[in-house]
């Protein structure tokens, strides 16, 4: 069951990079963060917990996944597409190929040696709750994008 409110979702994400440790710059990991959030952005509605929860795990994935890059940058864009908000996550990590961006989503598949397989599952279940949409585009060695498509109103789109 979803708690929803009208949101801010620019302020979300600048509040969720905070808590993880990304929005100081620099930050102790030497990650670069640039955004490129779109102001005129309209509110959503949604469960603010669930999806900070949804950008906390995103941001530590990528976090993790530039751990031995040479250049570290985490990327985040907000757009407005007609009723629906998009959210481009990217990172300049380790990338996966096909195979695994196929299975990431899947339950209890893990990459990690203390993984449970649960982190990406359980985001794509709050996207979906939100009757929103989420994608994976990756490359072995130049990093990895999450797209995300919710509706501003719950039960409208994707």
């Amino acid at each position: 069951m979803l708690d929803t409110t009208p949101l801010d979702m620019n302020a979300l994400i600048v509040d969720t990079l905070a808590v993880s440790g990304l929005g100081d710059s620099p930050n102790p990991d030497g990650i670069a963060v640039s955004l490129e959030l779109d102001p005129a952005l309209p509110t959503l509605s949604g469960d603010a917990a669930k999806l900070r929860h949804v950008f906390l795990e995103l941001f530590m994935n990528a976090k993790e996944a530039m751990h031995n890059a040479a250049t570290k940058t985490l990327s985040v864009t907000t757009r407005n597409d007609k009723s629906e908000i998009v959210i481009v996550i990217s990172d300049t990590g380790a990338g996966m190929p096909e195979s695994l961006t196929a299975r990431v989503f899947d339950p209890f598949y893990t990459t990690k040696e203390k993984g449970m397989g649960l982190g990406l599952f359980n985001v794509k279940n709050i996207v979906a709750q939100h009757f929103g949409a989420i994608r994976v585009k990756s490359a072995e060695g130049r990093g990895t994008e999450i797209w995300l498509r919710l509706p501003t109103t719950i039960g409208s789109g994707a």
